[in-house]
């Protein structure tokens, strides 16, 4: 079903009509939205706007009533005005918005198409002006066909080479995909840019556009230009300045999706992995505008995980001039940005559509409008809705706050604590920047990006409704052309359809509707090829469509085909106005609406009644027909007849002219019935049943010397569609009695046996079994046995041994035994029992359970060739028995490296000069950094390091950091602003520590100086006022001290002293300790 955009409601003119529609109108599904009356001279000219079809008759009868009305005046519409002129039922064939694929088939000078089998896939379609050519990419071929009539101008093939295909099979790929799947077609001056999936090994090359032998580059790997497989969606732009975007996936297995820029002065990507910037993300298509590239795509919406999963539509911003970050971000964006994007039916409850399908640009004038394709999911409901964006909106969106989420349990919230940045700066090569002001606009644009990327309100569409939606229904492409009209701009939209559907609407601004203006069937019923790619020329005024294995060129407008004034002007085509210059419908001249002579009214969708003039069938084949002169003796005559039925005319079409009987030759001879009905079927199953049927000679009898008819009454044949009988039930049937089996003994009486099968045939599951027994038995050797007296004594003696068992551990001593029977022979009559045990036992597997080392292995070469390498060595963990196993593993390590070192790298090519090493920080290290000055480094060029530190005694010394063609997983969380301030912190808790730790020591010898003195005046008091010698008074004194503690510092010592001190263990002068003494003097 499709529906245009309704009204707004009414609204009335000053002169407004009021309308009653009677029941015979509301029957026909007539529902009138908006009525305008305009005065005009005397005369009121009435123009009624319909929902979905306008109803030319009623329209033109209200006119003629119109002049019998005032203006102002209530008007009731009688049922007489709109007797027999609505007509729901026009016929679809002689609808002319409608072609069929026969018919699209049957015009080769208006449709064109071209056929190829290599044509699968996303084929891939740019429309090439300057050349006059369309150039197209599909599997392992490249084509250079003719805008005009699609003829071959060149063809080459670019497959993947035998060993990337034998590589490719070998990983378990199918030979359909292991193909060169051409993804990637750009123009550029000269020059055709082309990536392909190479057999799951991408790869791109340079080629000449007016000649795709020419090889202007050669082929380079090319992961992050087009995907991997032929069924991954990826898009990309080439912009004016040769610059590469794309948005893909980066791996085999199509898990790293990114929105990736491979050229420049350094690839950037966005986040890996990480679900606020993509969330498994499905790419549409991408532009380049002003200072930008949008990509549109649809991914898993992160904003609305907590209340399950969903799609949402996606539109994404990166600046053209983002250089990465210095350190933090250094490959990622810092201009990255993401919004939804709405296209839904308002309400009071919206119903949105989720999920984009395509997009198309458009720049009209100064405005640039971006067209969509949105769908519902793919496990709803079918439904589809074009709506239209300008750049206002995209501006708006982009401007304003951020959607934030603090962590994972938080809610998603509007931040508006920040406002995104311009882009940045293209005038330099260098990201750095000597002003302030860029460095610090660098610093917040790294930190905007590492915390937002979500912005708080979705793109909405310039209109309220969406300009078209589909119910049941699934669009896939859309391309638009802007026309203008008489008075009017117009949007003219393409759109493909699932079902292999093209369909013209166009937008008619004046009734704020869309109108179904064409409708192209483009491959046969029941054969549904959905679109691959879908292309516009406007100046070749051509819409090129490809499906699998073909590519048909759609005009835009075919003017020509209406005959007549009334059918030009209804069709409401925005490209064909009647010329009543040459009295034809056709284009505007010179493309110029406004000449006066050029007749274009579009006041609502296409009115398609329109008078059908009756056409004749084809003859039938003749017949003989009976005279109705009363004469018996007339014989008869042959006739052939023909119907107005090819069409019938109607809606005040002609009739027919001409006889619709033709007769000749009235001898009547003799003509068959119809055969009667089949009999029936002569058995009710199996296929061997026949069944008959007559006719008579009787339509018409022959008569007056008619011959007979020719050919037999009667028709026999087999039943056809007899169900199979079910099989007979089948009885089971003995087989013969076998021979009688051996006698079971030789005299005194046995047994002879022999037996039966129940099984020729055996018994079906509804047939009845054998009746009787299977075994029969008879006595045999009655006689008696002669009587034999005999020693049956035997002694037992023991078989041998069985085999050992498997030991019950496999390490750290387990058991296994053995055994043997005592049967050879065994015991008989008064014989004895073997002697000795049955079963013997033995220990197994008594080694330790822990692994042993092996030896060392010879040290490996230097692993590198150039430089600061290593050599590597290893051992091996094993049993400490040969042949055993072991359960604990060997301590230690397996791997032992040693350094090694060869001469330096040419480290210098490619580099500057080395910047001037920092401050020194809290940590006693200083770092200093260099550039490469190439965009694209060899092997050979900049090679070693970026950024080295030292210590603060300059010893310099090479750290881990990555060289810069190899790309860092991970990154550390820092930036020059976070360093500054750890720097800053540690340096001032430095200083508080020192000072603490120095008042300490201080307060800590006051006490020990303040202890020491009061006890020397203690020992001064006890020995003041007595006489005693100087050896005396010296060993009172040291007897006084004699294991006191005593403060060194105190000593008076000289340096010889010291020195002897510090040999009998004073230790370090440098450390106030507590020394014990034991001296004793002698008086002498």
């Amino acid at each position: 079903m499709f529906s245009s955009r309704g009204g707004q409601g009414l609204n009335p003119q000053p002169h407004a009509l009021k309308l009653s529609m009677p029941q015979r109108g509301r029957q026909f599904g007539v529902s009138v939205s908006r009525l305008k009356l305009i005065n005009k001279k005397v005369r009121c000219i009435m123009v009624l706007r319909v929902k979905e079809v306008t109803l030319y008759k009623v329209k033109r009868n209200l006119a003629v009533h119109a002049v019998k009305w005032k203006c102002g005046q209530e008007i009731d519409i009688q049922n007489d005005i709109l007797e027999d002129q609505v007509n729901p039922s026009f016929p679809k064939e002689f609808d002319f918005r409608f072609t069929s694929y026969e018919d699209l088939l049957k015009d080769n000078d208006t449709f064109k198409t071209f056929q190829h089998e290599d044509l699968t896939g996303f084929v891939q379609l740019t429309v090439d002006l300057p050349r006059n050519q369309l150039i197209v990419g599909s599997r392992d071929i490249l084509l250079r066909l003719d805008l005009d009539d699609l003829e071959t101008l060149e063809k080459t093939e670019w497959k993947s080479n035998k060993e990337n295909t034998q590589l490719c099979l070998f990983k378990g790929q199918t030979e359909e995909t292991c193909h060169n799947f051409i993804r990637v077609v750009f123009v550029h001056g000269d020059s055709l840019f082309t990536c392909g999936t190479y057999a799951f090994k991408p790869k791109c090359i340079w080629r000449s556009a007016e000649n795709l032998t020419v090889i202007e580059q050669e082929e380079f790997h090319a992961v992050g230009y087009c995907p991997f497989t032929p069924d991954h969606n990826s898009t990309a732009v080439l912009t004016k300045d040769k610059m590469y975007y794309s948005g893909t996936v980066l791996d085999i297995q199509g898990r790293d999706k990114a929105i990736y820029r491979p050229m420049g002065s350094r690839p950037l990507r966005t986040k890996q992995y990480n679900s606020k910037w993509l969330n498994d993300p499905d790419f549409v298509s991408a532009y380049e505008v002003d200072d930008h590239i949008y990509f549109f795509y649809r991914e898993v919406a992160v904003e609305y995980i907590n209340c399950g999963k969903r799609i949402y539509s996606r539109v994404a911003r990166v600046c053209k001039s983002d250089k990465g970050g210095d350190l933090l971000f250094e490959d990622n964006w810092t201009t990255f940005n993401k919004a939804r994007m709405n296209c839904s039916i308002p309400g009071k409850y919206p119903f949105y559509f989720d999920q984009i399908q395509s997009t198309y640009f458009l720049e009209s004038g100064t405005e640039k409008y971006f067209f969509a394709i949105f769908t519902t999911s793919e496990n709803s409901i079918a439904g589809s809705a074009v709506c239209i964006y300008n750049m206002t909106s995209f501006t708006n969106v982009f401007n304003g706050a951020y959607k934030y989420q603090e962590n994972v349990r938080s809610a998603w919230m509007k931040d508006t604590s920040e406002k995104p940045l311009s882009c940045p700066d293209d005038s330099g090569t260098d990201k750095r920047s000597s002003d302030d002001g860029g460095l610090r606009k660098s610093s917040l644009q790294i930190m905007q990006a590492q915390k937002y990327q979500l912005m708080d309100d979705a793109i909405q569409p310039h209109t309220l409704d969406p300009l078209v939606f589909g119910q049941n229904e699934r669009w896939t492409h859309l391309v638009v052309d802007s026309v203008k009209g008489k008075g009017q701009q117009y949007h003219v939209i393409f759109l493909a359809t699932v079902d292999g559907y093209i369909r013209k609407m166009a937008y008619l601004p004046q009734l704020n509707s869309s109108c179904l203006i064409e409708e192209h069937k483009i491959v046969p019923n029941g054969d549904h090829k959905p679109v691959k790619n879908l292309r516009i020329s406007e100046d070749k005024g051509a819409v090129y469509v490809t499906v699998t294995g073909k590519i048909i060129k759609i005009p835009v407008q075919r003017c020509d085909r209406f005959t007549d004034q009334d059918l030009c002007k209804n069709s409401m085509d925005p490209y064909c106005g009647w010329n009543k210059a040459s009295s034809k419908c056709t284009t505007a001249p010179d493309n110029d609406p406004s000449i006066h002579y050029w007749m274009q009214d579009i006041i609502s969708c296409p009115i398609v009644e329109h008078p059908i003039d009756g056409m004749w069938s084809e003859w039938s084949s003749w017949e003989t027909c009976q005279q109705t002169v009363p004469d018996p003796s007339a014989g008869d005559c042959l006739c052939r007849t023909r119907s107005c039925d090819n069409p019938k005319p109607a809606f005040g079409g002609k009739s027919c002219v001409g006889s619709a009987v033709e007769v000749t030759n009235c001898t009547a001879h003799g003509q068959w019935t119809a055969w009667t009905a089949w009999s029936k079927c002569s058995i009710t199953c199996g296929h061997n049943g026949t069944r008959s049927r007559n006719r008579y000679c009787s339509n018409p009898p022959p008569r007056y010397m008619g011959r007979d008819c020719i050919g037999s009454d009667r028709d026999e044949g087999y039943c056809p569609g007899n169900p199979s009988c079910p099989e007979p039930p089948v009885d089971g049937r003995w087989t013969v009695w076998s021979p009688w089996g051996d006698c079971t003994a030789d005299c005194n009486g046995g047994i002879q046996t022999r037996i039966r099968r129940c099984s020729q045939p055996p018994p079906s599951p509804k047939g009845r079994p054998c009746e009787g027994n299977t075994q029969e038995w008879r006595m045999c050797n009655t006689l008696h046995c002669p009587e034999i007296a005999r020693n049956l004594t035997k002694v037992g003696g023991w078989s041998s041994w069985q085999p050992w068992s498997h030991c019950s551990k496999d390490c750290g001593g387990g058991s296994q035994h053995r055994k043997r029977s005592c049967d050879n022979p065994q015991p008989m009559g008064f014989g004895e029992d073997c002697s000795g045990h049955d079963i013997e036992a033995r220990q197994c597997n008594i080694h330790s359970c822990q692994g042993v080392w092996g030896c060392w292995s010879e040290y490996s070469v230097c692993s590198a060739s150039c430089g600061h390498g290593s050599h590597v060595r290893v051992r091996r963990c094993d049993s400490s028995v040969q042949g055993t196993k072991f359960i604990l593993p060997c301590k230690g390590q397996d791997t032992d490296y040693k350094p090694c070192t060869t001469p330096l790298c040419n480290v210098s090519a490619g580099w500057n000069h080395w910047s001037e090493w920092t401050v020194c920080g809290v940590e006693d290290l200083q770092y200093r950094h260099r550039q490469c000055q190439i965009d694209h480094p060899s092997n050979e060029e900049c090679q070693g390091h970026r950024i080295e530190k030292s210590n603060c005694e300059y010893i310099p010394f090479r750290i881990g950091v990555a060289p810069i063609k190899e790309r860092e997983e991970t990154e550390k969380n820092y930036s020059l602003l976070n360093l500054i301030v750890v720097a800053s912190g540690s340096f001032i808790f430095g200083i508080m520590l020192t000072i603490g730790l120095y008042l300490c020591v201080k307060s800590c010898r006051s006490f020990r100086k303040f202890d020491l003195e009061k006890e020397r005046k203690k020992n001064e008091q006890l020995n003041n006022g007595k006489r005693k010698s100087m050896s005396s008074q010296l060993s009172l004194d040291f007897l006084t001290v004699n294991n006191k503690v005593f403060d060194v510092s105190s000593l008076q010592i000289s340096k010889q002293d010291k020195f002897v001190s510090s040999k009998n263990s004073l230790n370090s002068l440098k450390r106030k300790e507590a020394m014990h003494t034991d001296l004793q003097f002698i008086d002498g």
